[in-house]
């Protein structure tokens, strides 16, 4: 089944021009920080009418439209938010392989706390401090052989009143704030219980109880093991 899942999805370079807003991947399109035949015959041609002559006609022909490329970087964003948005709802899922990769793998789901690094992947690949995959591919829900027969992340997390769990956003925050060198583990681990909040909620907005299962005791039941672990790690 896994085979089969893998196999109908999207590569995750391509996953938010394909599953995003129409409109948002047509104006992203246009915004490219490419130069086009018509734009450098444009440029030739207005350099000749400047009076430019032999290998001065090419005089800056190229140069990139930095407007553009702003433009097209924060629409890029936006359209990988909305495919992180999905994913972390359920809507999405992924399938990759781990690394080091054998010949006989099959693809595996994406865990929670690669997710952290999709904001600023450019490839197939996502890797945390411990884990890295590699020929990432997403896929619909609704698409899905046999609907993952066996339970998903979201469902195993599932609370008794209905919401899901926060605990894979939290540990995919953690992990991406301690890679990148913002946890100071000499510290107890309370202090950090704030900025890992403040960071889920910005990163993983909900539309209401925003702040249900990000609590100080919900915070230090996912991470307490992880934080030890990475404070005993030797250097």
């Amino acid at each position: 089944m896994s085979w089969d899942n893998w196999n109908k999805g999207v590569y995750l370079v391509e996953a938010h021009t394909r599953f995003g807003d129409k409109d948002t991947v047509g104006m992203l399109n246009e915004n490219r920080n490419k130069v086009g035949l018509a734009d450098i015959l444009d440029r030739i041609q207005g350099n000749a009418e400047k009076g430019l002559e032999g290998f001065d006609v090419l005089k800056d022909v190229v140069k990139p439209d930095f407007s553009k490329r702003k433009l097209f970087e924060e629409l890029e964003r936006k359209l990988k938010e909305d495919v992180l948005r999905n994913v972390t709802k359920g809507a999405l899922i992924a399938f990759g392989f781990s690394v080091p990769r054998h010949a006989d793998d099959i693809p595996q789901r994406v865990p929670n706390d690669l997710w952290d690094r999709y904001l600023y992947s450019s490839g197939n690949n996502l890797k945390s401090s411990s884990l890295k995959m590699e020929a990432i591919r997403i896929v619909r829900k609704e698409v899905l052989v046999d609907q993952l027969s066996s339970p998903t992340v979201e469902q195993e997390e599932m609370r008794s009143a209905g919401r899901p769990s926060r605990k894979g956003q939290i540990v995919a925050i953690f992990h991406g704030l301690a890679d990148a060198g913002e946890i100071d583990f000499s510290k107890p681990k309370t202090h950090c219980y704030t900025l890992i909040r403040n960071r889920v909620l910005a990163q993983y907005p909900v539309q209401k109880d925003e702040e249900k299962g990000l609590g100080d005791k919900a915070i230090q039941k996912h991470i307490s093991l992880l934080f030890d672990t990475k404070k005993n790690a030797p250097l």
